[in-house]
């Protein structure tokens, strides 16, 4: 397990967006505009484990979807140069 339910609707992992505070679940999902100011706490001793998607919307200043598109390239590239490196047996 690792998120700890500590009753009353709280939990290991909290999540804060624009000042509010969300305890999330074991296994829920939760989807956030992540252009407001937000911050994550594991109150646990497991790692926190997060999947993470890119939305791009077509409201976006154009500035933010090309640093949103080279951010997502490079991660692409690094993940491909890695699995590389694990086949030739460099790690």
């Amino acid at each position: 397990m690792y998120v700890e339910d500590f009753g009353d609707d709280r939990s290991s992992c909290e999540l804060t967006i624009d000042g509010q505070s969300y305890h999330l679940q074991e296994g829920e999902g939760f989807l956030w505009e992540d252009t407001f100011m937000h911050s994550a706490i594991n109150r646990s001793s497991q790692p926190r484990v997060v999947l993470l998607f890119d939305v791009f919307r077509k409201d976006q200043p154009f500035w933010l979807m090309g640093m949103s598109s080279i951010f997502l390239w490079v991660a692409q590239i690094w993940q491909h140069v890695q699995n590389m490196r694990g086949r030739a047996g460099l790690q």
